[in-house]
């Protein structure tokens, strides 16, 4: 097992996960917990991270052959949710990400399922970063090779968890404005990222159906 394998995994994981940019959408959905609470919800989305990464480390290229569907296809998905996400956004709502503070039927449940999706899947553990570890771990054929992903995926993990978990210490330097612009801004990132991923994805079916 290559430590060098293992840190270079990482990175790759740890850029295409983008903990940071998960900030501001982890803070608008735990608006008004407790320190603890969103300590423990920061570590359910680190979980989830783990859970969707590692599964497609271990299972992800045989399903999506079994299924007969392709990277790319799933790249092209997954970034048009990402790109739908975005122009909500960019609008200022942010009513679907925090669905448990959205009307007088939500509940705890709600909070729950807002952490695992949309924020752990598809905003951290995305078609990019669910494409790279299939990648990567695709690369070696050694159980110590899938052994260096699997490592990788969870240094990634707590790199989620260490932002998420101070969330608070960069939220509570922005203001009521300055916490709409930077939602609007990551709205465009998440848009331009979405619409980047997308077209790169359909853009490689076709050229496979074509060939």
């Amino acid at each position: 097992m290559s430590l060098g394998g293992i840190a270079l995994a990482a990175v790759a994981l740890i850029a295409i996960t983008n903990p940071l940019g998960a900030v501001p959408v982890f803070a608008e959905i735990t608006t008004g917990e407790g320190r603890r609470r969103r300590w423990h919800e920061a570590a359910t989305v680190a979980t989830a991270v783990v859970v969707i990464l590692g599964t497609s480390v271990l299972a992800g290229a045989p399903l999506l052959h079994l299924l007969g569907i392709s990277v790319d296809a799933l790249r092209a998905a997954g970034g048009l949710v990402i790109l739908l996400m975005g122009i909500e956004m960019l609008g200022g709502s942010t009513s679907r990400l925090q669905g448990h503070h959205g009307g007088p039927d939500s509940g705890p449940t709600d909070a729950r399922d807002s952490l695992v999706v949309p924020l752990a899947m598809p905003l951290i553990a995305g078609p990019g970063a669910i494409a790279t570890a299939i990648t990567l771990a695709a690369r070696h054929h050694t159980v110590a090779g899938v052994g260096e992903v699997l490592l990788a995926v969870l240094i990634a993990a707590l790199a989620v968890l260490a932002a998420l978990a101070g969330a608070e210490v960069v939220t509570a330097r922005l203001d009521r404005r300055g916490h709409a612009i930077l939602i609007r801004f990551l709205g465009l990132l998440l848009a331009s990222i979405g619409a980047q991923t997308m077209l790169e994805g359909a853009t490689a079916v076709v050229r496979a159906a074509w060939g």
